[in-house]
């Protein structure tokens, strides 16, 4: 008696190993701030895609998320420790692609003042403009800048580009300019 035995290898149509079409970038983010990382994949079959930093898994906790498919990677509220190499890696049973970004998390420390506001005298009921100005605020993107009336608290104005701020001053009063972080 004689037994046959054969094996065959086979690929199905259209069968493809992952490919990366869209990476995560290089990125320098501000202390405190939200990173998020994409990553998209494609090939048949449709890849697994999950993270690497400076060579270790990533895995999710209070301040990392993925979303359900891991194409996003999010960190809340990073700190210095979360700067490094990250790596999405796509994978299915044909092979592997990875793509990298450096991660680069800057402690500015608090806002300073580039341009002081000053004492200025006007007449009722015009409009003054009184600088003020934050340092590095092409870093402290996130920062806030307001004029608050000293006497009562109120803001009187919010200046969103960092240089200026315009209200109508119909009576004597002290404001203040505060720059904070978010």
């Amino acid at each position: 008696m004689c037994v046959c035995v054969g094996v065959t290898t086979f690929q199905a149509l259209g069968a493809a190993p992952p490919r990366i079409i869209l990476g995560p970038e290089n990125q320098n983010v501000k202390i405190g701030s939200t990173l998020t990382l994409e990553c998209e994949a494609d090939g048949n079959p449709l890849p697994h895609i999950w993270w690497k930093k400076d060579g270790l898994p990533v895995n999710e906790t209070s301040q990392v998320f993925f979303t359900d498919d891991a194409i996003e990677l999010t960190i809340d509220h990073v700190e210095v420790s979360d700067s490094g190499t990250y790596v999405c890696v796509a994978e299915n049973e044909l092979g592997i692609a990875e793509v990298e970004a450096e991660v680069v998390v800057i402690n500015v420390g608090p806002p300073r003042f580039l341009f002081e506001p000053y004492d200025l005298d006007a007449i009722e009921g015009t409009t003054v403009e009184m600088p003020c100005k934050a340092e590095n605020d092409d870093i402290l993107q996130a920062a806030s800048q307001h004029w608050v009336c000293a006497s009562t608290g109120v803001t009187m104005c919010n200046a969103s580009d960092f240089a200026r701020a315009r209200f109508s001053a119909p009576y004597s009063t002290n404001a203040r300019c505060t720059l904070s972080t978010q």
